[in-house]
């Protein structure tokens, strides 16, 4: 594990017990802190490659910076050359000899002493780890294959905004509140999401992007599931938060609690072998921003494409020169000193709005995709087809009415007879226990089901 790498080469924090590896850690926080968010990731890449050094040469960080030169090169070669033979990435042989010399750079060995490591080339276009992008219709597959509202909207949103999976594990409800009413929702990128996790703000690039509107109805559906069950969603709560039972956490935790390191992944590889994708081992959550560059990309129906520092800003790149600023002020982020420019906002997302990232959106209208995602919802609630077709029109159903649908069915699933069971408010739950009742569960309306024993 990466934590125990930090603990055995006596990381804490920004600081070490080893003052080599101290040297470095100060380097690392002046180059990462101009935001006061300063990122920790480079911390973890850095103290997992020393930590697994130590261990292959067996030495501690400050007994290996009092190496002689020569030997030192020596060991180097040798660790680096281990990692070749034993199939590592090209990449991971690379990043491995960089963390080394700046290990030992920052401690004396420059100028005369600065090691000659032989260089480890990486050829073009070089991945070890196969990597497939699904088409629009693939990602729509995965999206009804989920196995959960959550799941659903997390897949839609990725796609429709190219959000790498680090910000989306970071996302709080207050980054998308101001714009629910919207169609298409503006979800700010700003450093002090690192707070939240660590690589939440890649090289501490502030931008924004969109959910667009199928992405934003399922948003919307997992939303309404979620204030259903659990009450009111805070400002600071987690926007895609980890199942409370899953997570084996109680839900007040959970709620603030970004998901584990692997979910996002797990998630996406299960919808995508749900939906019957072939290469659904080789699909990752970066394959999704791949798919979400392919839209950005490709002709819109009138025949124009986006412009390129459009695309750019929208990947979350640093445009060059004086480009950058076209950007500017206006539009403030909530709990940043980050703001964007008001107007070119508004010009994005009017271009962002004729993109087509599904190849049938253009032939559904709103009232379908409000009855399309109606329809998901009140499935994974345990409806059947049936009794969903006799609801007549679901594109007019309010929230209210599916807060009750929702509720009945709950009732349903329970079994509730009136005479051994009942449903009572939660304020009651203490009296009836009392009194001889046994509690059972809460329901999505926030009433309690209470159950008389057999005697």
């Amino acid at each position: 594990m990466v934590l125990q790498a930090l603990v055995d080469v006596g990381i804490d924090g920004w600081k070490s017990s080893y003052a080599s590896v101290d040297n470095v850690l100060r380097h690392l926080q002046r180059k990462s802190s101009g935001y006061g968010a300063p990122s920790y990731a480079s911390v973890e890449w850095y103290g997992a490659i020393l930590n697994a050094f130590c261990k292959y040469v067996g030495k501690d960080p400050d007994q290996l910076v009092s190496l002689p030169k020569s030997e030192l090169e020596e060991v180097i070669h040798s660790y680096l050359d281990s990692g070749i033979a034993k199939g590592l990435s090209k990449k991971t042989v690379k990043n491995r000899r960089s963390c080394l010399l700046m290990h030992f750079k920052k401690n004396g060995y420059r100028g005369d002493r600065e090691l000659e490591i032989e260089v480890y080339p990486v050829p073009a276009r070089y991945r070890k780890m196969l990597e497939y992008i699904p088409s629009s219709a693939e990602v729509l597959a995965m999206a009804d294959a989920a196995r959960s509202l959550r799941d659903r909207a997390m897949i839609l949103c990725m796609y429709t905004s190219g959000l790498r999976e680090s910000t989306v594990k970071a996302l709080r409800y207050k980054d998308v509140r101001h714009d629910l009413s919207s169609d298409i929702i503006l979800v700010p990128v700003y450093p002090e999401m690192k707070r939240i996790h660590h690589k939440a703000c890649k090289n501490n690039i502030p931008y924004y992007t969109f959910f667009d509107i199928i992405s934003t109805e399922a948003l919307k559906s997992y939303l309404r599931a979620r204030e259903a069950q659990y009450g009111p969603i805070g400002d600071e709560e987690i926007l895609f938060a980890p199942d409370a039972r899953a997570s084996r956490v109680s839900p007040e935790v959970a709620k603030f609690k970004a998901l584990a390191k692997m979910e996002v992944n797990r998630i996406v590889k299960n919808s995508a072998r749900n939906a019957g994708l072939k290469e659904w081992k080789n699909v990752h959550p970066h394959s999704l921003r791949k798919s979400f560059e392919e839209a950005l990309r490709r002709r819109r129906p009138d025949g124009s494409m986006m412009n390129e520092k459009e695309v750019e800003f929208l990947f979350g790149h640093l445009l060059a020169g004086s480009q950058d600023p076209y950007f500017g002020s206006g539009v403030r982020v909530e709990g940043s000193t980050i703001s964007f420019d008001r107007t070119m906002a508004k010009k994005i997302r009017e271009e962002y709005s004729t993109l087509q990232f599904f190849p049938e959106r253009n032939l559904i209208n709103r009232d379908e995709t409000l009855a399309l995602f109606n329809r998901r919802f009140l499935k994974l609630s345990n409806w059947t087809d049936a009794e969903i077709d006799a609801l007549g029109d679901l594109s007019e159903l309010e929230e209210s009415k599916l807060r009750e649908l929702l509720d009945r069915k709950s009732k349903q699933n329970l079994g509730l007879n009136g005479n051994t069971q009942k449903v009572v408010q939660m304020g009651e739950v203490k009296r009836f226990i009392e009194e001889g009742w046994e509690y059972l569960s809460t329901l999505p309306s926030g009433e309690a089901v209470i159950r008389l024993p057999p005697r």
